[in-house]
């Protein structure tokens, strides 16, 4: 993980726009703030409002990277608009825990590949520690559909997540390369 340094980059060679998708309090927001280093200690986290974007610099393989996360509510997964997003998205991080709908989560899977089957998708079963090892109902079946779609599967307890996460890392990466 040597590679990934922080920068104040102002000069880019490669912009990267991940879009966050899951249904409400899956933890998209935690993950997020997670990602962006910020120091979480039993922070409440209101509802996320359409659309945020946050954007972080770094250097991944030697180039200046702008990862751009945009972080969606539920109404804007499902507005007309989403469409238009999911097409200038470069990637998409899928997060669903225990209590996801199957088949709302099997939808986005469908719309984002209907425009483009090459879109890179990670996709996160968040288990909170108590859970890691005993948790099982949905996460067979989201491993299932992750596999009918050639998805990589990650099982991941979101308090654990940063942009030096080994499968992490190396998914920004094959965005990079």
């Amino acid at each position: 993980m040597k590679n990934l340094i922080f920068h104040n980059v102002k000069n880019y060679d490669k912009l990267v726009k991940i879009m966050l998708i899951g249904e409400k309090e899956v933890g998209k927001t935690f993950f997020l703030n997670k990602i962006l280093n910020k120091n979480i200690i039993n922070e409440q986290y209101s509802s996320t409002e359409f659309l945020t974007i946050k954007k972080i610099n770094t250097v991944i393989n030697n180039k200046n990277i702008k990862l751009e996360f945009w972080d969606s509510d539920v109404k804007f997964l499902n507005s007309i608009l989403i469409q238009t997003y999911y097409k200038i998205a470069n990637a998409f991080v899928i997060i669903v825990n225990e209590k996801s709908d199957f088949n709302y989560i099997k939808n986005k899977v469908r719309e984002i590949q209907s425009i483009d089957k090459s879109h890179n998708i990670f996709f996160v079963f968040n288990c909170k520690k108590n859970e890691y090892i005993n948790n099982l109902g949905n996460e067979e079946t989201f491993e299932k559909l992750c596999n009918d779609y050639y998805i990589s599967f990650h099982k991941i307890n979101l308090a654990e997540i940063s942009l030096n996460n080994k499968e992490f890392f190396l998914f920004l990466q094959s965005l990079i390369d």
